[in-house]
């Protein structure tokens, strides 16, 4: 006949715990981080975080700030649409050049 030997309660108090932890499900998510879809607007368009933008003449960027989605505007102006005129060497507007 096998004898029963007993657990001392010191470790039978830490060993409880651990079980019934290790026999629990994960909470739903648990681990993995929430994809949230966080857009920033500007002249009624939706952009998403990391969009580089031309707004108000400035490079803006949208960022996430404290859990918000806000712009990240920078002091370099737009990359403006002209070409130097063959002449003058001045800019003109692309509409207007000549392409000949």
């Amino acid at each position: 006949m096998k004898t029963l030997r007993l657990i001392p309660g010191a470790l039978l108090s830490a060993l409880i715990p651990a079980l019934i932890t290790a026999t629990l499900p994960a909470p739903a998510g648990a681990g993995e981080k929430p994809k949230v879809n966080c857009i920033c607007k500007a002249n009624s368009q939706d952009y998403h975080v990391g969009d580089v933008i031309c707004l108000r003449g400035v490079i803006a960027q949208c960022v996430m700030s404290q859990n918000v989605t806000s712009w990240d505007v920078s002091k370099a102006p737009c990359p403006s649409v002209e070409a130097p005129a063959p002449e003058t060497g001045e800019p003109t507007d692309l509409a207007y050049a000549n392409f000949e």
